[in-house]
């Protein structure tokens, strides 16, 4: 049997058009969703917030895609944090602290990389997607319209911190 390697760059990229297809039409499916179920809870649980103007009733699609990607951001940093192998190793209870040691002093600068880069990105899609599906929180200054670096840096630590949270809580058998 004779394997062939010889794929026409036509085929490739007809592949990735249609993974890219796929993504974009799980990207919308999935922003629809998240209209139904906010304008299904949302005016429930937050009626005063609604009635005040802070919280809006229902969102659209555009809003609904801006939150995804504002939550994808935020949820990269504990996703980071959260990966952590499931291995035990029998080392002992002095050999597993110094490997923790060494791991987080050789960690450290590469999570601080991803902290900032991360930082970087949520001050950015902050400043597109609260102003426009907050409004009313950012007009009783309930919200920022904007959020400055290091307040985005200490949103992607909190977050890094929830997720080693949750994952701590759910390894715990």
């Amino acid at each position: 049997m004779r394997y062939s390697r010889d794929k026409d760059w036509g085929e490739i990229g007809l592949g990735c058009l249609g993974l890219l297809t796929l993504i974009a039409i799980a990207t919308v499916i999935s922003a629809f969703i998240m209209t139904l179920v906010w304008g299904w809870i949302v005016p429930q649980i937050f009626a005063s917030a609604v009635e005040q103007g802070v919280l809006p009733a229902s969102l659209t699609i555009v809003q609904a895609l801006k939150l995804s990607i504002l939550f994808s951001i935020l949820g990269l940093t504990g996703a980071t944090a959260s990966s952590k192998s499931k291995k035990s190793s029998d080392v002992g209870f002095v050999g597993n602290i110094v490997i923790s040691v060494v791991a987080a002093i050789v960690l450290l600068p590469f999570w601080a990389i991803l902290v900032m880069i991360s930082g970087f990105f949520i001050s950015l899609v902050w400043g597109w997607v609260i102003p426009d599906v907050f409004n009313g929180a950012v007009a009783h200054n309930l919200l920022p319209g904007t959020l400055p670096f290091w307040h985005a840096v200490g949103l992607s630590i909190l977050f890094s911190v929830l997720g080693l949270s949750s994952h701590r809580a759910s390894s715990s058998d």
